[in-house]
């Protein structure tokens, strides 16, 4: 009896073992994924951004051809965006897409305005936009400043995105800017769309402000969102929607209401680091979407633009607390996913509108990735082999 004892004692110990050494063995794995992706993402950047520069600043800007220049910074700009789309797709953090069918509008003029919960905002809008026809390559970024001395900082400045300074102080100078910028950058070039987070900044940073904003003014208090400003979207659709700026150009004709659903969030929604090392598990996040035509939206006056981007974001709040509460955003038009203040006409149109049954998963072909790799690889050493004749050339 006791010897049987011993021996389950003993093969329970051994189970034991076991598991302790399969734990090890997992997370010195797991350690290793994130070291690996860590190098890839580094290595990725050197053969690919400095490419792009190389390419666009010392090949297509001494041509003087404007639209070979933008043929050609279109082209090597969606490339490279499929570079960084794809940190997320291989790390397993797949985009599900729900609501409006947004597919009839990938080559019309369009704004996209968003929340903005973290740093993997904008690389999942990336990886999304690169299964869109004509939007990855013909979209215009309005970020913060900060993201100007960020690694991928020259390509957008190359690619002409627009910084935006935060403050009283700087606001109507900003938007001052950002007319000339629409007006020299953004028509020129011939940009579809265009993104902006009205609200300003991350949910983390700016929720308490928000808040006390709100309760100071009798606005609904958020917690999922924060409440937007309009400055700069309002003056994107004064501008486009204007047939003096325009010039025979195309007009923006919708806008897209675009709610970002993290699973855990918002105390820990993706960010970049979860999503260029992989140390998190693999898991969806959800795109809902919701088009409006800009005939529906009350644009010409700001004040009625902030309220009817307020309700928008009492909406998503409304979205988001479903989502956290259910693991996913609304199928369909039910009680459970907010209606829309609007006038008659507009929901007359709105219920004929295509919407997505089921969700709809972006999808990146590993094949084409690994083959857009070996051009810039290819690319760069085209570059280093010249930077060296070069050298040998003029210094030797």
């Amino acid at each position: 009896m006791i010897r049987g004892v011993e021996l389950a004692q003993y093969r329970n110990n051994i189970r034991q073992w076991r598991n302790k050494k399969e734990m090890q063995v997992a997370q010195m794995m797991a350690q290793l994924q994130c070291v690996l992706r860590v190098a890839f993402v580094i290595v990725n950047n050197i053969y690919c951004i400095p490419t792009y520069l190389i390419w666009m600043w010392a090949f297509m800007l001494p041509i003087r051809d404007t639209r070979l220049y933008i043929w050609a910074e279109k082209i090597l700009y969606k490339n490279l965006l499929l570079m960084v789309g794809y940190w997320s797709f291989s790390a397993g953090y797949k985009i599900h897409e729900v609501g409006d069918d947004i597919e009839d509008l990938y080559d019309k003029r369009t704004l996209l305005i968003a929340n903005h919960q973290s740093t993997g905002d904008v690389p999942l809008l990336m990886a999304s936009f690169q299964v869109k026809k004509y939007v990855c390559d013909n979209v215009m970024w309005v970020m913060d400043a900060m993201f100007k001395y960020t690694n991928f900082g020259f390509v957008s400045m190359t690619h002409g995105d627009f910084f935006i300074t935060q403050g009283k102080d700087t606001r109507q100078s900003q938007l001052d800017t950002f007319k000339q910028h629409l007006l020299e950058v953004y028509l020129p070039r011939q940009l579809q769309w265009m993104v902006i987070f009205p609200e300003g900044g991350f949910l983390s940073k700016r929720l308490e402000s928000s808040q006390r904003f709100a309760s100071k003014n009798g606005f609904p208090k958020l917690d999922n969102v924060t409440l937007p400003r309009v400055g700069a979207a309002k003056l994107a659709l004064d501008i486009l929607t204007d047939k003096e700026y325009l010039k025979g150009q195309a007009p923006m004709e919708y806008l897209v209401d675009l709610t970002i659903g993290y699973p855990g969030a918002p105390l820990r929604p993706l960010d970049i680091l979860a999503i260029v090392t992989g140390y998190r598990k693999p898991h969806s996040v959800y795109f809902h979407y919701r088009k409006f035509a800009l005939k529906d939206v009350p644009f010409d006056d700001s004040d009625k633009l902030t309220t009817w981007m307020y309700e928008r974001w009492v909406e998503k709040e409304q979205l988001l607390k479903h989502f956290y509460e259910h693991g996913q955003f609304p199928s369909s038009q039910t009680e459970d996913e907010p209606s829309i203040t609007t006038t008659p006409d507009a929901e007359q149109r709105r219920s004929q509108e295509t919407r997505i049954e089921r969700p709809r998963i972006v999808q990146l072909n590993h094949a084409w990735v690994f083959f857009v790799n070996i051009l810039w690889i290819l690319s760069s050493l085209f570059h280093l082999a010249l930077f060296r004749s070069a050298k040998a050339y003029f210094f030797e």
